[in-house]
């Protein structure tokens, strides 16, 4: 009798369940997630994908389509000077706006959308380029023949160009900096290059330092920054406005996490100008509190790691009150798409990456999701925000099959273990067949394994997955392969 228990603990015992039940689970969840042309890299990803309860993204190229293009331009001599003289200025601020994007490495939407601009009216010489020094999220500035420009932000460009007077970050320097704004807006809304300026732009400044005046000689102090012909006394060349498209599944995918009661919270970052990205956050629904601009790549990081330490407080019912959340630190998804976003998905406890190549940010992220609405790659390619849905649900989906596996796997040894060693023999003359312990071991494996290949049934909306009718037939097979492959392993062991 001691043998047959021996036996029977022995065959029933075997932890081929529990050892199945994540890697099946992450096997199956990544091959639907790859599918559905997304990246998880890893169970580790699965797991903290499925827990995430902040979720921020990124503006540009992210929450936008980064398909930049120049709305409006304006020189510093647009008005009142006309003639020869405007056209000469337009050169300059072309022929500067080549040379110096052309140097930019990334192939950041604001670069596309300038030379596109530029090289479709036409910049012809070529000067040449020294002391070249680019500042992430600001700014690049050299020297063209000797002559010192600057490209970017409009306090980045007055400094580089005029650090006698802009750098301090003074309160009469702010207000210097927003009267010169104003003006060019205002320039730009009337100009003939353009126009229908409403505050949702990106506005690019480019600034010289041989436009900058000495004020000793200047006899036109009224002028706010301009002499009278027009052109700026602040180094100013001239300016961009560049707009961008909201995607039109941003809104939506936002929008489930915005209403009351939703266990996740929603921020929006951005190295944009505030105004900017407040008018976005206005257009999708974002708390203003949430939404933060002027933020250079360093700040995204900084940010997301203040989020990931702070506790969540309330949280909102769907009837508007408020109640206690459970005290615990922040499991925070960033969702970028550029080489500027690297490090704060990187800091992120999932990094999700919207990738049109492979670049550092792709290289960073934990997750992938290949954007082909930008390369025209399919004519029914699906939207990013529809991708990102999908892999956060297919990460909850596995996360819940992985948990029902352990619970199952520790079940079934918490019942068949006692059973086996006899423990229900004195009691209830129970006892369990050497063949009947065989079969319980290999059904609970079966189970598991079951389990988690019904992982393949599910979608982002709980329904079957719509395979394409030319893949329906390859998928089936990988499904079947994949299956021999799994219970192989399960057999071996």
């Amino acid at each position: 009798a001691g043998l047959r228990f021996a036996v029977d603990v022995l065959v029933v015992a075997c932890p081929c369940a529990l050892g199945l039940a994540t890697p099946v689970c992450v096997l199956v969840g990544s091959s639907v997630a790859l599918r559905n042309q997304i990246l998880l890299r890893g169970g580790d990803v699965i797991e903290s994908l499925a827990k995430v309860d902040a979720i921020v993204v990124d503006k540009t190229g992210t929450v936008t389509r980064g398909r930049m293009k120049v709305k409006a331009f304006a020189s510093s001599s647009d008005s009142p000077a006309k003639g020869e003289e405007e056209q000469a200025k337009k050169r300059k601020l072309f022929e500067v706006a080549s040379v110096l994007e052309d140097k930019v490495a990334a192939n950041h939407p604001v670069k596309v959308a300038i030379l596109d601009c530029v090289n479709r009216d036409g910049a012809t010489s070529a000067p040449t380029l020294e002391e070249l020094d680019y500042e992430t999220g600001k700014g690049l500035c050299a020297r063209l023949d000797g002559e010192l420009v600057a490209m970017g932000k409009l306090e980045y460009v007055l400094a580089k160009v005029n650090p006698d007077k802009f750098g301090l970050g003074d309160a009469p320097e702010s207000a210097l900096v927003a009267r010169e704004h104003a003006k060019w807006v205002d320039r730009l809304t009337s100009s003939s290059n353009g126009g229908g300026i409403d505050g949702r732009e990106t506005f690019v400044y480019v600034a010289s330092e041989h436009l900058v005046a000495d004020e000793k000689d200047n006899t036109n102090t009224a002028g706010a920054g301009a002499w009278d012909d027009g052109s700026s006394r602040l180094g100013v060349l001239g300016c961009f406005a560049i707009e961008d498209e909201i995607r039109s599944d941003a809104k939506p995918f936002l929008s489930q996490f915005l209403t009351p009661g939703a266990a996740k919270e929603v921020y929006m970052l951005s190295g944009d100008r505030s105004e900017v990205v407040q008018r976005v956050a206005q257009d999708l629904g974002i708390d203003s509190s949430n939404a933060f601009g002027d933020m250079s790549p360093f700040d995204k990081a900084d940010f997301i790691k203040k989020l990931q330490e702070e506790e969540r407080g309330l949280v909102s019912n769907e009837n508007g009150s408020q109640r206690n959340a459970k005290k615990k630190k922040r499991n925070v998804l960033f969702i970028g798409d550029g080489v500027n976003d690297a490090l704060a998905l990187s800091q992120a406890d999932v990094g999700l990456a919207v990738a049109k190549e492979i670049n550092a940010a792709a290289d960073a992220a934990d997750v992938v999701v290949m954007d082909k609405t930008q390369t025209g790659e399919s004519e029914n390619a699906v939207s990013i925000f529809t991708q990102v849905s999908r892999a956060m649900h297919i990460s909850e989906v596995t996360f819940t099959k992985i948990k029902q596996n352990l619970t199952w796997a520790l079940m079934y040894n918490v019942v068949s273990v006692p059973l086996a060693m006899g423990c229900f023999v004195p009691a209830f003359k129970l006892a369990l067949d050497p063949a009947i312990a065989g079969a319980m071991m290999a059904s609970s494996s079966l189970l598991v394994v079951m389990n988690s290949i019904s992982i393949y049934r599910i979608d982002a909306k709980g329904k079957k997955f719509n395979s394409d009718s030319a893949t329906t037939g390859r998928d089936q097979t990988n499904r079947r392969e994949q299956t021999s492959s799994v219970l192989s392993q399960q057999t071996s062991l």
